[in-house]
């Protein structure tokens, strides 16, 4: 690895609920043309999130009716209500 000293530019502020910041690491520093490199910097940001957006929570929907496990314990409870009652009537 190389002892080159690299040129970023930092950007704060960005409006996403996502990101904090971006770091863009540059290929080569012109002062005279600091303004443009923060321009484009910011360009890159947004084609970004806009190619990106960040990925939703998926959400599983819930089916309506009972649960096989509600249908079977309500099988069971009147199964043995059932048994209760035959074996009382001995």
């Amino acid at each position: 690895m190389s002892n080159m000293t690299k040129r970023v530019v930092i950007l704060d502020g960005i409006s996403s609920k996502y990101i904090a910041q971006a770091i863009i690491v540059l290929k080569e520093y012109d002062p005279a043309a600091e303004e443009d490199i923060v321009r484009e910097a910011e360009k890159i940001v947004k084609n970004y999130m806009q190619k990106n957006p960040p990925a939703r929570k998926s959400r599983k929907r819930r089916r309506k009716g009972f649960s096989a496990a509600a249908v079977t314990a309500a099988a069971l409870i009147a199964a043995s209500f059932v048994i209760a009652a035959v074996v009382m009537a001995l």
